[in-house]
């Protein structure tokens, strides 16, 4: 599986938001978009989606523009779990999981849905919560049903914005550690938007780091993670030390 994005451009009438983006993916693992607010990460994530049209520029995957892709072959191969959202109206977890099979089920749902639903949400450690209801869930849990919908599409490329935003550490943590284990197990490739750097450095295999619309750096987080880039993009100084290979940021006035 191969995502290619060449001169990717797009603008809110007036307002150039991305600009000359450029990078490809040819391997499974988690990659996390990161950078200041602002800088368009949320957008180019709904480009991969093809809920916005980029003004200029190709998204490819294996060499065939999404955009000319049929609606439901493109929902086999990405997946989208946006930012948190509350049910308008509380439903059971399982059934609220078994909406991401809408790709597949041409008249309803079968056994083989129910069967793929109840692993993805064991995947995610909420397997006990099926027969719960949304609104009896706390906010780290009712993430993981809206990843599990995500996963139960059973698609290539799953992207997800800010899925551990509102969540507590022990919950950041759950929450990367699943989707590390299923980019793992179902070599697929997991696109994150994620503000925190050190969790991004700690559970990514690659970082996109965005400034000023553009692609600042790309590349593993030992390599790319310095002091210059941490004053360059984010515009503070800082630590930046290593534990286990990995870069971590101590912050200093």
């Amino acid at each position: 599986m191969r995502l290619q994005v060449d001169n990717l451009e797009f603008n809110y009438k007036d307002n150039n938001v991305l600009c000359n983006v450029n990078f490809c993916i040819d391997q499974p693992g988690i990659y996390c978009i990161i950078g200041p607010n602002g800088v368009g990460k949320t957008t180019l994530l709904q480009c991969i989606d093809r809920q916005l049209i980029p003004t200029k520029g190709s998204i490819l995957i294996d060499n065939q523009n999404i955009f000319k892709m049929g609606r439901n072959d493109f929902s086999k191969i990405v997946g989208y779990v946006p930012q948190i959202t509350f049910e308008s109206f509380p439903t059971k977890v399982v059934d609220s999981v078994l909406l991401g099979r809408y790709p597949y089920s041409k008249y309803g749902y079968d056994k083989n849905d129910l069967d793929i639903t109840l692993e993805a949400l064991s995947d995610m450690g909420i397997l006990d919560y099926s027969n719960c209801y949304t609104n009896e869930l706390s906010t780290g849990q009712l993430q993981k049903v809206q990843i599990a919908r995500g996963i139960v599409q059973q698609t290539r490329i799953l992207l997800l914005d800010e899925p551990t935003s509102n969540l507590d550490v022990k919950h950041q943590i759950s929450v990367f550690k699943s989707l590390k284990q299923l980019a793992s197990i179902r070599k697929m490739v997991i696109i994150v938007v994620c503000h925190d750097i050190n969790l991004a450095a700690t559970y990514s295999d690659k970082l996109i780091v965005m400034c000023g619309g553009s692609i600042y750096a790309y590349g593993s987080p030992s390599d790319i993670i310095t002091n210059n880039l941490m004053k360059n993009v984010y515009g503070i100084d800082c630590y930046v030390q290593s534990y286990n290979d990995k870069p971590y940021i101590l912050y200093y006035e």
